[in-house]
């Protein structure tokens, strides 16, 4: 069970489009970071080892562990709008 959430909360890198549009004639550059996984890793904490799952925990649980340890969590989260989700089959409502 540790494991399959561990896997489902891994997804890939970063793919952002900061402009649509037609560009005028100018000079651009494209850049193409490969591999920030040294560097991430290095300057963020993240879960880098199971220590327990617990089940229907509260949010001001949740926040008090997270004062020391990082947290991955499988969540329901009731808006009143679909939100696309990581997977594009899926949908939070």
């Amino acid at each position: 069970q540790a494991i399959d959430l561990e896997r489902a909360s891994y997804k890939g890198g970063r793919v952002e489009c900061f402009f649509l549009g037609e560009l005028k004639n100018d000079n651009y550059y494209i850049l193409d970071v490969n591999s920030l996984y040294p560097f991430v890793m290095r300057n963020n904490s993240y879960p880098v080892k199971y220590l327990q799952i617990s089940h229907n925990i509260k949010s001001d649980t949740c926040r008090s562990y997270l004062e020391h340890k990082s947290i991955i969590a499988q969540v329901l989260i009731d808006t009143d709008e679909q939100y696309d989700t990581a997977q594009e089959t899926e949908y939070i409502s």
